[in-house]
């Protein structure tokens, strides 16, 4: 359900000293537009930690739901300076069909 802005869920993502709701997951699939903008925007000011645990999350909530798609977010991280979040994307990435990413995929298996 994303009945909640956004704006909201990237609000709360940065309140580092809250656990990331289970609910605020699905707000992460399908991501793109301005939503994705405003994520990408965000992301370099998330502390480390909290960008391994959304990254987790959402790892675990990819391979728990057949509909959940975080191609997105996961490209975004495929970006990222730390091997952690790059290694969750990689694994929400094993099934996409997305051929943009080949590139980048393909770097980071040749640099990783």
């Amino acid at each position: 359900m994303k009945n909640i802005p956004f704006s909201q869920i990237l609000q709360h993502l940065a309140e580092t000293n809250k656990p990331i709701p289970a609910a605020h997951l699905a707000h992460f699939s399908d991501l793109e537009g301005e939503d994705l903008q405003a994520l990408q925007t965000a992301w370099g000011n998330l502390p480390l930690p909290r960008r391994q645990t959304l990254l987790a999350k959402l790892s675990q909530t990819f391979a728990e739901d057949d509909i959940a798609s975080f191609d997105s977010v996961a490209a975004l991280a495929l970006q990222d300076e730390d091997e952690t979040v790059r290694g969750y994307a990689l694994g929400i990435l094993r099934e996409t069909e997305d051929p943009r990413l080949l590139p980048r995929l393909f770097n980071i298996l040749a640099a990783d």
